[in-house]
C-alpha cells in the first residue's frame, strides 16, 4: 500500500526542512529510500548538506514530554503517572518508552479527534503492521518454523515475553490516562519493531567526536527519530551521513566525499541514487532482528551470546549463591565470545572478560583445592553485601571482573580450572550445535532440513506475497548459515585449547592424584 508522501512532503517544508533534489521513493528490495532526483547533485569539500531537518521535528523523550505539556493532556497524565510510580517497581520510564507511547498515542488515540494532530504527516508514513511482514516479530508461524532452533528464535520470544510484561505495566496507566484503547501485544509490538528500525543513536556520532566543543555540546538524551533522514536504508558502502550541527539547530544530510575530490577532479551524485547509511558494522543476526534483512558475505562477523544459567544447578544452594553474586555485581548472565575483541580471552574460544568470570564462577567449588567462599556483611550505610572470598582474599563488587580474574589466574591448578571451563563450554556448544543442524519430527535424516521446510514454504505462499516471503527465506538461509559457523569455528577453536591443556603438566598431575584416590577408595 502506498504511503502518503505529498502531505508528509507539505509537512517538512512548513516546518523549515530543506530537502533540495532529494525525494522519498520505493524500492524493489526495501520498501521506501532516498534518491537524488533527476538532476546531479556537484559535490563540494566541504561537504554542503543534502537535507536539513530541524531540531523540533526530532522525535525525543525531552520533546515527547513537551509536546504533552502543550498539547496533549492524555498523554501527559500516562507520562507523569508513570514517572511517579512506586521504586518497587521493576520497570521505570526509559527514553524509549516515551517515544513508544508517544507513537502509540499518535498512531492509535490522537487520530480519532476532530482536530488533526501536527504530527499526523509524520505518523501517516510509517510503516504499517502489514509492511513488516518481513520482521522476525511479525512472521507468520510458517514462516517463524524457518527459525526453529536458533538463537534468533529464542529472541524472538524472549522479546515478546518482555513487551507482554511491559503492556502489563503499562496499561493501567494508560487506562486511567483516559486513552480509550486496550493496549495489546499486536499494537505494542508494531510500536516497538517501528521504534528500533528507525532510530538513530546520538551517541555513535559522539563516540568518535574529536572536536571538544562538539563534545560539550552532546546531548543528553541518545535516541532520536529523524523524520525524512529515518528513509534511509543501509549499505555497506554509505554515501550519506547524518551529522547533529554545533549550535543544535538540527539535522544534516552530509555526502560522504570520495577521496579523490578536489577542484581539478570534481565529483557529482548522480541522478536518481539512492542516498544510503551505515547503520554501523552490525553482524546479520543484528540486523535481520532489528531491520529485518541480511546482507549476503556480511564482514561483520555475527557474535555468539549463549546463557549462563544453564551452567548453575538453583536447587544447589552453593550455586544459588554464585548466581547472587553474579547479580550483586551487576554481570550479564549471558556469555558472548567476541574473538575480535581485543580484551576477550582467546583460550576460552574469544569469551568476552565478564563472561569468563562468570564460569570461573560456574565451575569453581568450596571445595579446599578451590576455596570459593561466600559471607554476608554490611556497608558503611548498614546495607547487606555480598562478598565472595577465593584463597582467603576478598572480592566485592568493585571492580569484581578484574579482581576476581586475577586472584583465579594466581590459583596453583589454573590450568585445571581453565580445563573444566572449556569442557563446560564444548558440552553447551555441543549442544547448540545439534540443535541448529537436528532434524525435527517428520522429517528425513540426511535431507537438507531448511531447504525442505523453506521448499514447503514457498509452495503454500500465494503469488501476491511471494515476493515478500522469498526474500524472508534468503535473508533466514543467511542467518542460520552464520549462525551454524560461528558456532563451529567456536568449537573447532575450544577443542584445540582442550587438547593443549589436557598436555599441562599441572593437568597431568591433577588427573593422576584424582584416579590415585578413586583407586585408593575402591581399595577400601
Amino acid at each position: 500500500m502506498a504511503i502518503p508522501l505529498d502531505p508528509f512532503r507539505d509537512w517538512l517544508i512548513a516546518n523549515a526542512s530543506i530537502t533540495n533534489n532529494i525525494h522519498v521513493s520505493s524500492t524493489p528490495h526495501a520498501g521506501y529510500g532516498l534518491f537524488t532526483s533527476s538532476v546531479p547533485i556537484p559535490l563540494s569539500d566541504p561537504p554542503k548538506p543534502l537535507a536539513f531537518i530541524p531540531s523540533h521535528l526530532l522525535v525525543t523523550a525531552s520533546r515527547v514530554f513537551q509536546h504533552a505539556r502543550d498539547h496533549e493532556q492524555k498523554l501527559l497524565q500516562c507520562l507523569e503517572s508513570l514517572q511517579s510510580t512506586d521504586n518497587e517497581t521493576p520497570m521505570e520510564l526509559t527514553e524509549r518508552l516515551i517515544v513508544l507511547l508517544f507513537l502509540v498515542y499518535e498512531r492509535h488515540v490522537r487520530t480519532k479527534s476532530h482536530s488533526a494532530s501536527s504530527w499526523k504527516s509524520y505518523i501517516d508514513i510509517l510503516p504499517t503492521p502489514a509492511s513488516l511482514e518481513n520482521h522476525p516479530l511479525f512472521y507468520t508461524p510458517e514462516l517463524l518454523s524457518l527459525l526453529t532452533n536458533t538463537r534468533l528464535h529464542d529472541a524472538v520470544s524472549a522479546k515478546r515475553t518482555r513487551l507482554q510484561r511491559e503492556i502489563e505495566w503499562l496499561a493501567p496507566h494508560v487506562e486511567a490516562a483516559g486513552w480509550a484503547l486496550q493496549l495489546d501485544l499486536e499494537i505494542w509490538t508494531w510500536t516497538d519493531a517501528v521504534f528500533w528500525s528507525r532510530v538513530v543513536s546520538m551517541e555513535s556520532q559522539f563516540a568518535e567526536e574529536k572536536n571538544v566543543e562538539h563534545v560539550r555540546q552532546q546531548p543528553s538524551e541518545d535516541y532520536h527519530l529523524i523524520p525524512f533522514v529515518d528513509f534511509a536504508n543501509h549499505s555497506l558502502t554509505p554515501n550519506v551521513r547524518w551529522h547533529l550541527r554545533g549550535d543544535g539547530s538540527g539535522i544534516d544530510l552530509l555526502p560522504i566525499l570520495p577521496l579523490t575530490i578536489s577542484a581539478d577532479n570534481p565529483a557529482v551524485l548522480p541522478p536518481n541514487t539512492e542516498l544510503c547509511l551505515s547503520y554501523g558494522a552490525k553482524p546479520n543476526q543484528e540486523l535481520l532482528y532489528l531491520h529485518g534483512f541480511c546482507i549476503p558475505e556480511n564482514p561483520t562477523p555475527p557474535a555468539l551470546v549463549i546463557p549462563a544459567l544453564p551452567f548453575f544447578n538453583p536447587a544447589n544452594g552453593f550455586d544459588r549463591r554464585k548466581l547472587a553474586w553474579l547479580r550483586h555485581c551487576g554481570m550479564s548472565l549471558t556469555l558472548t565470545f567476541d574473538p575480535d575483541n581485543p580484551n576477550a580471552e582467546e583460550w576460552a574460544g574469544g569469551l568476552a572478560p565478564e563472561s569468563v568470570v562468570a564460569m570461573y564462577i560456574a565451575v569453581l567449588t568450596e571445595e579446599p583445592e578451590d576455596g570459593l567462599e561466600f559471607r554476608m556483611e554490611e556497608d558503611a550505610d548498614g546495607h547487606p553485601i555480598l562478598l565472595l572470598m577465593l584463597s582467603d582474599v576478598t572480592v566485592g563488587p568493585t571492580d569484581a571482573v578484574s579482581a576476581f580474574a586475577h586472584e583465579v589466574r594466581g590459583l596453583q591448578h589454573y590450568d585445571v580450572v581453565r580445563l573444566r571451563v572449556v569442557a563446560m563450554l564444548l558440552d553447551a556448544l555441543d549442544w547448540h550445535l545439534a540443535r541448529v543442524t537436528s532434524v525435527e519430527e517428520g522429517e528425513r535424516e540426511g535431507e537438507d532440513q531448511f531447504e525442505t521446510r523453506a521448499t514447503r514454504v514457498l509452495e503454500g505462499t500465494d503469488e501476491a506475497r511471494h515476493d515478500v516471503v522469498s526474500r524472508v527465506v534468503d535473508d533466514v538461509r543467511t542467518y542460520r548459515k552464520d549462525e551454524e559457523r560461528v558456532i563451529s569455528e567456536t568449537v573447532s577453536r575450544l577443542a584445540g585449547v582442550r587438547d593443549e591443556l589436557m598436555e599441562s603438566k599441572v593437568v597431568k598431575r591433577y588427573l593422576r592424584e584424582r584416579q590415585e584416590e578413586e583407586e585408593g577408595g575402591e581399595g577400601l
